[in-house]
């Protein structure tokens, strides 16, 4: 598993990153093991595809376009490290729709800085949000609760 010095968080990347995002999201080696929840998650938000914008590079579910995307990315070295795509549901939480990490930074025994990162990113942003409750984690595997200050 990679080290580093930082992970730094952002809704967009550069347009040099599409191939390392295609890799990640779509050719996932991990992506067997939670192949029917992410069928499922498609039959109901929609097919993911990778939009070009004013910002860079971003996922975009058709069904759902409201969602938002945080990739999660090495500094300084720009390694794309995982991609994150929740939204807020009507239980006042934030979904955690899909969840992919590059192969380097999956470490069951310690889903830091990986996995983990971003899921605690996405705990932070429901913080600052006034009535979210809640993390739905993806593909089942539970909720993390919210509790503002």
């Amino acid at each position: 598993m990679q080290r580093v010095a930082s992970i730094h968080f952002s809704s967009h990347l550069p347009l040099t990153q599409r191939e390392a995002l295609e890799r990640l999201f779509f050719f996932n080696a991990r992506q067997g093991d939670y192949l029917d929840a992410i069928k499922e998650t498609v039959v109901q938000f929609g097919s993911p595809s990778i939009q070009e914008g004013l910002h860079g590079l971003c996922v975009h579910l058709s069904l759902m376009p409201q969602a938002q995307c945080l990739f999660a990315v090495t500094h300084p070295e720009k390694q794309l490290v995982g991609v994150a795509l929740f939204t807020r549901n009507d239980d006042h939480e934030l979904e955690i729709l899909h969840l992919a990490t590059a192969p380097e930074w999956q470490d069951p025994a310690n889903p830091l800085p990986g996995v983990g990162a971003l899921i605690l990113e996405i705990h932070k942003i429901a913080k600052r949000i006034q009535h979210i409750r809640g993390v739905r984690l993806p593909y089942g595997r539970g909720r993390l609760p919210v509790f503002h200050s």
